[in-house]
């Protein structure tokens, strides 16, 4: 893994300053930035940092998304999943907002079979290929792989009109919920998540957490 430099994604890991999520007033300045010459990019740009900070979702996993994807539902925006890590399809409902509107209306506008974000997927033949090792202690010896990485240009994207790391985005997401009362289990289903030790880092935020644990605190 590549050293983490970003004050803020360090800030999540307990290092140096507290960790301040982004909300939607903040994130409003910095997605009504967003421009390129090519308007159809434009769209697909803004509605990619919308399901950033709205999903939780890895950013390889919005590249997946096409339109079949994002259902219109009475109460919301159903959306269906490929969960990456050999995770299942899950489906998430979420309720509808001006910006989870603007995502579906543009989903609707793209052909069918079609990547909703084809212009941040790598054309074919210059995916890089990322290297890595890890030991492990189960097999008792060093673990060489390498896997495609179709995200770079989603890293590039989110660090120049946000000034975050893309991945920072999931965090920030299940911290909220966590700020707002989530349970364990509504912050696992959401982010597609299957254990629970993945947790571990939004703990601290949790106000379900904080009012329980206060019983146990009283000086008596």
């Amino acid at each position: 893994m590549p050293k983490i430099k970003n004050v803020h994604y360090l800030a999540f890991k307990g290092i140096g300053e507290n960790f301040e999520t982004m909300k939607l007033n903040e994130f409003l300045i910095h997605l009504n930035k967003i421009n390129y010459t090519n308007q159809f990019k434009t769209k697909q740009a803004r509605c990619l940092a919308i399901l950033l900070f709205a999903t939780s979702r890895r950013p390889v996993e919005l590249l997946q998304l096409k339109p079949r994807d994002i259902i219109k539902e009475k109460t919301g925006y159903l959306f269906l999943f490929k969960t990456a890590k050999r995770g299942d399809r899950n489906r998430v409902l979420f309720p509808r907002s001006d910006l989870l509107k603007e995502v579906w209306e543009f989903s609707e506008r793209v052909p069918e079979g079609v990547f909703l974000f084809s212009a941040f997927r790598p054309p074919p033949g210059k995916v890089t290929v990322n290297k890595v090792r890890y030991f492990s202690r189960k097999q008792d010896k060093w673990i060489h792989k390498s896997y495609d990485r179709i995200t770079r240009n989603i890293d590039y994207f989110a660090k120049k009109w946000f000034e975050w790391p893309a991945y920072l985005f999931r965090h920030n997401r299940i911290t909220r919920m966590y700020e707002l009362g989530a349970t364990d289990k509504n912050a696992l289903f959401v982010k597609g998540g299957k254990d629970a030790r993945s947790l571990t880092y939004y703990l601290g935020y949790s106000k379900r957490m904080q009012e329980k644990t206060k019983r146990y605190l009283k000086m008596d």
